[in-house]
């Protein structure tokens, strides 16, 4: 039996709408207009077996793991690069009162300069008080 491999891709031109939403954000006054964001609570569950759950569902979509990457100059966008790591997009942190907000300030403050090179989604795992994981928060860019 012969499995097929497909081989792994690097660098990911950006499709004609994820063209239009850069254009959009580069011209916003406001970086947070494009963020997502969401949480979830859980039954606590073990920080181990969480991480590695979490790890399984980034690989299986590592369009997560890229950054927008500027390109040669006849060509008017960035495409999408493989750069980051799990522990790159990843944070644990206990559980508290104004940590989304918290978090999503982070990400847009660092979108404020420009998109390049920088993370587009942002994983917070919450933990409650026995270290097990009670909450994720996930905020991404509208591009992704």
């Amino acid at each position: 039996m012969t499995v097929a491999v497909e081989p792994r891709v690097d660098r990911v031109p950006m499709s004609r709408s994820q063209q239009n939403m850069y254009n959009g954000a580069v011209q916003a006054d406001d970086p947070g207009l494009y963020l997502i964001g969401k949480s979830f609570r859980f039954h606590p569950i073990e920080l181990p077996v969480f991480l590695s759950a979490l790890a399984g569902a980034i690989a299986a979509n590592p369009v997560q793991l890229c950054v927008l990457e500027p390109v040669s100059a006849d060509l008017h966008h960035p495409e999408l690069v493989q750069r980051l790591e799990f522990g790159d997009i990843v944070s644990v942190a206990a559980d508290a009162e104004g940590l989304i907000a918290r978090t999503a300030d982070e990400l847009v403050s660092r979108w404020s300069t420009g998109l390049a090179v920088k993370p587009l989604v942002r994983y917070t795992v919450r933990t409650g008080a026995d270290a097990r994981v009670v909450g994720l928060d996930i905020q991404a860019h509208h591009l992704l």
